[in-house]
């Protein structure tokens, strides 16, 4: 990694207890960047997150509420995953032209998409990606890293990844947003299935949809799309129409009767 965030002054929006901004500060901290923290939580509600921090002293924490101040210093926001659409500070730094990214859009900066195995849906994710991830580290020369939403920041991983790497990335709807900003989609995607979640954060079925379909959006007709035979939601006209990427079906029904995997 350069010296590109150096010095640049960063505010991570939203720290939160489940990994959202932690893995961002530390990032930014790393490559010697001028952080400032805010969230709604207290430092008591926050101690877990705050007590992995301690190794970047300079690091300024606003809790227990956010300040119009604090956007207009930043250069760069990080926003986490968790805070909704609409958010009125949000709108604020949008309406003061500040650059605001996820820690999945930073990621995005030093991914290609080529390098990308995208898996999404609303049930099956974790398992499917863990086991492509398992498959591939095990039967592919190039290296292989897991990560996305599995509880640590795609930025954690950064260090790891050259320009050879295969990325299987489990991502949330949450997290697609980060694609949809930056207008592309991984070369290999996943969607094991779409059913009704979320709704108190989409104002509807059709919203959350879409926030999935991103997944394939930004395909070309060189990139590759794997739907589940039969899914009434993914399998539907709507949902296809205008996707490039060559489009695959995968159902249990179609293995072959003998079919016994061996998992590690």
């Amino acid at each position: 990694m350069n010296g590109k965030f150096k010095n640049t002054k960063v505010l991570v929006f939203g720290l939160g207890v489940n990994q959202g901004g932690l893995g961002a500060t530390k990032f930014f901290g790393k490559l010697g960047a001028k952080i400032r923290v805010t969230d709604l939580k207290t430092a008591e509600q926050l101690k877990t997150s705050l007590d992995e921090l301690k190794d970047f002293p300079d690091i300024e924490y606003i809790l227990g509420g956010h300040r119009e101040e604090d956007f207009d210093w930043a250069d760069l926001i990080i926003k986490n995953p968790a805070i909704k659409p609409g958010n009125k500070y949000l709108e604020y730094a949008k309406s003061k032209n500040k650059q605001i990214e996820m820690d999945m859009g930073i990621f995005l900066q030093y991914v290609l998409p080529s390098q990308i195995i995208g898996i999404t849906g609303t049930k099956g994710k974790s398992t499917t990606s863990t086991l492509i991830y398992e498959v591939l580290k095990t039967s592919h020369s190039r290296s292989v890293i897991l990560a996305g939403n599995i509880g640590k920041s795609v930025l954690d991983t950064i260090e790891y990844v050259n320009p050879k790497t295969l990325v299987v990335l489990e991502l949330s709807s949450f997290q697609l947003e980060a694609f949809e900003q930056h207008q592309v989609s991984p070369k290999y995607a996943v969607i094991t299935n779409i059913y009704p979640d979320h709704l108190n954060y989409y104002q509807n079925m059709e919203e959350y949809i879409l926030a999935k379909k991103i997944i394939a959006k930004y395909q070309t007709t060189e990139n590759f799309l794997f739907l589940r035979k039969g899914d009434k939601v993914t399998n539907s006209p709507d949902f296809l129409k205008n996707l490039k990427g060559q489009i695959n079906y995968f159902s249990a029904v179609d293995l072959p009767k003998d079919f016994k995997p061996k998992l590690p």
